[in-house]
């Protein structure tokens, strides 16, 4: 079956635009692990402690893969109990954390973060951590993707060859001075700025 041919601006225009869906993309992945991450290390939310009165296994079913008959199903656990604010020592009967890689016995008490209604978050550095690494990253496809964009790179072919010659070509310009700096907070939050936050600024 022959293969529908596209002018050459539009070839470039679909590129140029599935350019900016990944820069976006990436961008916002990384918006999204950083805010998943900032109640784990006590910077978002209210402050408190969260009594745990039961816990229970909650199972994820997933879907079957095509090449294999086992299914992708996963487990964590889901805890209800009393959260206590340091605010003002309110307590809420009916809060509940969920998520949680392992189960907590009764009466134990945990720093936690309420973030919405009656949803709590165990506050757990190394879990933050991990989501603000994440975070910075997806600035690393973010800067390829943008440098694609300023440069058109790939617009004949994306070889190695061309990608070198496309990148000797933006010495002394804005556009490898954007790359170069998207990439080194990039680097640089990842090394420094991740475990800064998750560890020494606790809330």
């Amino acid at each position: 079956m022959p293969q529908p041919h596209l002018p050459p601006a539009m070839k470039r225009l679909l590129g140029r635009c599935a350019n900016v869906l990944v820069l976006v993309g990436c961008l916002a992945l990384g918006v999204g692990f950083a805010w998943s991450g900032l109640p784990a290390a006590g910077l978002r939310g209210s402050h408190g402690t969260f009594t745990v009165e039961k816990c229970s296994v909650v199972f994820h079913r997933g879907n079957y893969s095509k090449n294999s008959s086992h299914s992708h199903s996963y487990s964590d656990h889901s805890c209800t109990g009393a959260f206590r604010a340091d605010a003002g020592r309110a307590v809420d009967a009916e809060a509940a954390m969920t998520g949680l890689e392992s189960g907590h016995h009764a009466g134990e008490v945990l720093p936690a973060q309420r973030t919405t209604g009656h949803q709590v978050e165990l506050v757990n550095p190394l879990d933050a951590m991990k989501k603000f690494m994440g975070a910075f990253a997806f600035l690393l496809p973010a800067a390829f993707a943008l440098f694609w964009l300023l440069t058109n790179f790939g617009r004949t072919s994306g070889s190695w060859r061309v990608l070198g010659e496309t990148w000797r070509a933006t010495r002394g310009t804005a556009t490898r001075a954007a790359v170069v700096a998207l990439a080194a907070v990039s680097v640089v939050g990842i090394v420094v700025v991740s475990p800064v936050l998750a560890f020494a600024l606790p809330g």
